[in-house]
């Protein structure tokens, strides 16, 4: 993955070229459309004259758009805000003329040239044209900022809606739906600008998709993507299956209209039948009476379902009898215009059939009434309520869904409560009810499409919310995936990276956990010790390297020294780095794999985390086998040529004395004899004291440990010491009040300890100054101190001093020592399990050490 140098988009390859392949194509579009107007040439524009052509423009647009992103391209950014606000102008003006209607000219850019005469605005571009250009000269200027997060959010939301319409558009032209290409009447998106316009967003969008992918960035470009892609789907599906459900709905009522209206057609004819055999029986039976007249009315009823009453009148057109019906007895008279109708009819002839009016919503039958010998006996009147009659023929599936109404054909029907606009109508054939039809509406709760369009939207809206919320997660998952790979190569790296630098050490080191286990094992340490790497790690513990014996051994001193039980094995190596928080080295005799030992330096030291807790240590070893035999060789010439030394200095030092006891020497003769005697004498002092580093490092220096108290060593101090300090003119001041202390030590060895320190002293403090002690005693420890009044040690010679063969140069005496003084000093003292140490200033300086005592 490249990595970014800067915040300019164009810095990475990829970006780049996708600048590159939109930019360009853009450019050259714009200026193929443009000449092509200006040639004439409109096949170019459009070679299918059933499409819209591209407006000269929409290819201005295009030019400044493309010319945009390629100056973007060359890190040109103020030439690439031009170019996008140059856009932005003039979509803006496209825009406030639709919304203001006024022409400030752009839609004349350039030329004219001819149109329909339905379009008024020649060379207008679609309101949907100017909108995306609106939005893309933003989003083109939101490119020059890519790493404003927010910046990136707001340019893919609106490529993505950009995007949208132009591939709405061109779904439009490819299943010929030309009502979706457009906003309204004016000229539509072309198919090449819809292109174009698709183009250019998913240039931009994957311009910044790319850029936040290369930052380790969240992308929301695919997941506004896949929002808007899935709510248009759910939607356009939940519109369709509603479309279908409506079409459905508007065919059933249609059907159920013309079957209504078959039904009253049907029962009309019936309710004629049953008023002519009324009126036969009337002519018939002789002495018509009211108790027959409520019988022929009762059964009337059950013949004529939706009748409101049945009335006789008499041949003067007055009212004789009328019966209501029994479920209607507000209806029990005849109303005033059904009177006033009756009283309007002329003269009637026996022969004239049944005739019929309506009034308000009811319908009326008449029929005369004659004898057997033509006499008018008057008028049958029988009222029917169409509202009545159709509720009682309609199936109760159709009560459920459906409202249904009689009214004269081409009249406005109202639209009350719950129902809707009339979805089906019917014209009723039957001559009684012609000019009439019957309408058929549906009820609101079942217009829509009932459960699967509200499953599809619940549904649409959580897959939407899953598939964003999915896309969210899979980045999170990738960039996760991403970093913990960049982390597992950046650790394989610092592994092997460490691995070689172990591997090229010529010390063993060897790396375990906190219970031994080995974890590592460096090449020095396979070639030192004859193991492979893998016959030992994560199998053995440091304890298979070393000389059981040994560790027995190490562990009886540990137990006495820390005071607690440490058994042998590993806990034998860390329990002191453990304790004291601290590396440990010492020599150990290493087992090699096929049995040969061999002496090695082991430094062992704890490794930590981050929380301070010891989680492993980490053991550096290297083999002590010629470095042993060369201090063998050592020791062993230095013993020798030391005892080969002293017979001659002596005999030397015997003869020198015998020289300077004569009377006879001259003065001169005789100081060069005593410059010689003390030359000799230094170098016996330098052969005694290599004798003693000799025998220290070999462990052979012998040791007389006894009981002897404080004051017996300070009384032999100064017996030794005194002539001395009084030969420079350098007083030894006794310490007054002496701790009544018992040391356990060789006392022999401490009075060598302070000998050295006094005559160190001695020669380091002016004439006539004085020595002191401090002696003190805390617990079970003696700490004696002697301070002269010299200037002080130099800084650069203290991390010295205790070291082999160091010297400082002395202010009173040229004379130098042999360097070998205080590191015998200090190895005496530290075999006596005490501590050494100095204190120094510009008014002297105080050698010390502590020793265990006891107080009597």
């Amino acid at each position: 993955m490249e990595t970014l140098v800067s915040n300019d988009i164009a810095h990475f390859k990829w970006t780049r070229l996708i600048l590159w392949l939109t930019g360009a194509p853009l450019v050259i579009l714009g200026v193929f459309i443009l000449l092509a107007w200006l040639t004439g040439q409109m096949i170019y524009v459009e070679p299918n004259p059933l499409y819209r052509p591209m407006q000269p423009n929409t290819a201005i647009s295009f030019i400044f758009s493309g010319l945009s992103l390629i100056f973007l391209l060359f890190s040109r950014k103020t030439l690439a805000l031009s170019a996008a606000g140059t856009v932005i102008f003039l979509a803006t003006l496209g825009i406030v003329q639709y919304i203001f209607n006024v022409d400030f000219g752009i839609d004349h850019l350039l030329i004219f040239f001819d149109l329909p005469l339905s379009y008024p605005s020649p060379g207008q571009l679609s309101i949907k044209v100017w909108t995306c250009f609106l939005l893309l000269g933003i989003c083109l200027v939101l490119t020059c900022f890519p790493y404003r997060t927010m910046y990136s959010l707001v340019a893919e939301f609106f490529c993505s809606v950009t995007c949208l319409l132009a591939l709405i558009s061109i779904y439009g032209y490819y299943f010929q739906i030309y009502s979706i290409i457009s906003w309204n009447k004016l000229t539509g998106m072309a198919l090449r600008t819809s292109i174009g316009i698709a183009i250019l967003s998913v240039g931009i969008f994957l311009c910044h998709s790319v850029y936040a992918f290369q930052k380790d960035k969240i992308l929301y470009g695919p997941i506004i993507g896949s929002i808007f892609i899935s709510l248009y789907s759910t939607l356009f599906l939940w519109q369709g299956f509603n479309t279908s459900h409506y079409l459905g709905i508007q065919k059933t009522a249609q059907n159920n209209a013309e079957f209504i209206a078959h039904l009253l057609n049907i029962h009309v004819d019936e309710i004629g039948k049953s008023l002519n055999h009324i009126a036969l029986r009337l002519q018939e039976i002789d002495g018509y009476t009211k108790a027959l007249w409520n019988i022929d009315s009762i059964c009337y009823d059950d013949g004529a379902n939706g009748y409101t009453s049945m009335s006789w009148f008499d041949s003067q057109r007055k009212l004789k009898w009328t019966t209501p019906n029994p479920s209607l007895p507000s209806a029990h008279q005849a109303n005033t215009k059904l009177i006033q109708k009756i009283q309007s009819i002329p003269s009637v002839k026996s022969e004239q059939p049944i005739a019929h009016f309506f009034i308000d919503q009811n319908l009326f039958f008449l029929l005369p009434l004659f004898l057997s010998n033509n006499v008018f006996e008057g008028i049958l009147v029988a009222e029917i309520n169409l509202e009545k009659l159709t509720t009682y023929l309609l199936p109760d599936f159709i009560k459920k869904e459906y409202g249904v109404e009689i009214s004269e054909q081409n009249a406005p029907v109202s639209e009350t409560g719950d129902l809707l606009k009339v979805m089906g109508s019917a014209a009723l054939s039957d001559p009684i009810l012609s000019g009439r039809e019957i309408t058929v509406t549906p009820w609101q709760e079942h217009l829509w499409g009932g459960f699967l369009p509200n499953l599809i939207l619940i549904s649409g809206f959580l897959f939407t919310f899953l598939l964003s919320s999915m896309i969210y997660v899979l980045q999170l998952l990738f960039q996760t995936k991403d970093k913990i790979l960049k982390i597992l190569k950046e650790k394989a790296d610092a592994l092997a990276y460490r691995q070689a630098i172990l591997d090229s050490a010529s010390y063993s080191i060897i790396s375990t956990d906190d219970e031994g286990t080995i974890l590592s094992f460096n090449k020095a340490a396979e070639k030192m010790l004859l193991w492979k790497a893998e016959e030992v790690i994560n199998k053995y513990t440091l304890e298979i390297l070393h000389d059981h014996g040994e560790m027995v051994k190490r562990a009886k001193e540990l137990s006495e020294q820390l005071q607690e039980t440490i058994s042998p094995g590993f806990s034998t190596f860390i329990a002191l780095p453990k304790k004291q928080d601290m590396a440990e080295e010492r020599d150990w005799t290493y087992i090699r794999k096929d049995g040969t030992r061999f002496p090695a330096h082991l430094s062992l030291t704890p490794v930590k985390n981050a929380d301070e807790k010891v989680i492993g240590y980490v053991g550096l070893a290297y083999d002590l086998t010629e470095k042993k035999q060369v201090e063998s060789m050592k020791n062993e010439l230095i013993a020798i040529t030391s005892h080969e030394l002293r017979s001659p200095l002596a005999s030397i030092k015997g003869a020198l004395d015998i020289i300077l006891g004569a009377e006879t020497l001259a003065s001169k003769e005789k100081s060069l004899i005593q410059i010689a005697r003390s030359n000799c004498q230094r170098l016996v002092r330098l052969t005694n004291d290599i004798l003693d580093i000799q025998k220290m490092e070999s462990g052979k220096m012998e040791f007389l440990f006894t009981n002897f108290h404080l004051q017996d060593l300070f009384d032999k101090v100064f017996e030794v010491n005194q002539m001395y300090a009084f030969n420079n003119q350098v007083a030894l001041k006794m310490p007054e009040n002496l701790p009544d202390c018992i040391i356990f030590g060789d006392e022999d060895r401490i009075l060598q300890v302070m000998t050295n320190f006094i005559t160190n002293a001695i020669k380091n403090s002016p004439m006539h100054s004085e020595i002191s002690f401090e002696v003190m005693q805390h617990n079970d420890v003696v700490r004696i101190g002697i301070k002269d009044q010299g200037s002080g040690i130099p800084k650069e010679y203290q991390p010295l001093l205790f070291e082999k063969f160091s010297q400082i140069p002395s202010s009173k005496h040229n004379k130098m020592g042999t360097g070998l003084g205080l590191s015998i000093c200090k190895a005496i003292v530290e075999k006596h399990k005490g501590k050494i140490g100095f204190d120094t200033g510009s008014e002297g300086s105080t050698f010390w050490f502590e020793l265990p005592a006891k107080s009597m």
